[in-house]
C-alpha cells in the first residue's frame, strides 16, 4: 500500500531546517550528522525534500497506526544522496483526522 495521497505530500521547510538539518535540536539524535555525511545541508534543503517525496512514491507503507488524532505511517527506502552514495531511511507521515494531506514527522537511518 502507498501513503494515502502521497502525491499531495509536504514537508514543511522548518521541519528540515530546524529539526532534521539542525544539531541543536534536543530531539534531533545524530540526525543533522548522518544528513551531513550524505550531502544534504540547511542552505539547500530542496534536494532533500525533493528526495523524500520521491521516496514515498516509490516505496509502501511498512506500518500504519491509527491514534486519536489521526493516522501515521511508517515507510522505509533508500534515500539518494548529494554523496554519491543511498542510504536505507525511515520515514513517518502523519494525516490528522479530518485533513487527507500527509506530513513528514520525521527521517531517520535505518
Amino acid at each position: 500500500m502507498k501513503l494515502p495521497n502521497c502525491e499531495q505530500a509536504e514537508v514543511p521547510d522548518r521541519k528540515l531546517t530546524a529539526y532534521l538539518l539542525d544539531a541543536n535540536h534536543p530531539q534531533n539524535k545524530g540526525k543533522a550528522d548522518f544528513y551531513e555525511l550524505a550531502g544534504y545541508r540547511k542552505q539547500n534543503t530542496d534536494a532533500l525534500k525533493t528526495a523524500l517525496l520521491e521516496l514515498i512514491t516509490l516505496a509502501d507503507v511498512t506500518k500504519g497506526i491509527e491514534t486519536g488524532f489521526g493516522s501515521r505511517y511508517v515507510i522505509g527506502g533508500r534515500l539518494p544522496c548529494p554523496n554519491g552514495k543511498s542510504y536505507p531511511l525511515r520515514t513517518v507521515w502523519f494525516i490528522p483526522n479530518g485533513e487527507t494531506i500527509p506530513k513528514l514527522v520525521t527521517a531517520y537511518p535505518n
